[in-house]
């Protein structure tokens, strides 16, 4: 799963993928 990709999307939204 993409649990922890979309954890750090959510830690943080503004960041790798902007």
């Amino acid at each position: 799963m993409a649990s922890s990709k979309l954890q750090a999307f959510l830690n943080h939204p503004a960041g790798p993928k902007t």
